[in-house]
């Protein structure tokens, strides 16, 4: 016996519950070796709802000096006029785009707030209200 490391934690979690799961392993990785905690910005280009992320510091509001450059894979619950989907932000992809109709509401379910969080850009969006 003797002391673990996160490469044995990461094998552990994904032999018992995923099988052998590359995306799985590389998301643990993510989660595990890099600093920080993502911020979604959330923003509304009539039609769809655009969504990228930052690494969470002092610098995430100033467009000038916002790390864009640390991303995570982030599975993403989100609600249209009340019915739940589910998405994945890959690491790799600068933004995601969801479609939504001019009058929907919209909302990501964030239950694990200590992986990100939710920014909208503009909040009244949230109950479909932001005049677009």
């Amino acid at each position: 016996f003797g002391n673990g490391d996160s490469e044995m934690m990461i094998g552990y979690f994904v032999r018992e519950f995923y099988g052998d799961n590359k995306t799985f392993q590389k998301m643990l990785r993510e989660w595990i070796y890099q600093p920080g905690k993502a911020i979604l910005f959330v923003s509304r280009e009539k039609a769809e709802i655009i969504i990228t992320q930052s690494r969470f510091h002092s610098t995430a509001f100033n467009d000038e000096l916002r790390d864009i450059d640390t991303r995570w894979t982030i599975p993403i619950s989100y609600t249209v006029n009340g019915i739940r989907n589910s998405s994945a932000f890959r690491s790799r992809d600068h933004s995601i785009s969801i479609p939504i109709n001019d009058n929907s509401s919209f909302s990501i379910d964030a239950p694990y707030g200590q992986l990100y969080s939710v920014y909208f850009t503009n909040p009244r969006m949230i109950l479909g209200d932001d005049g677009k």
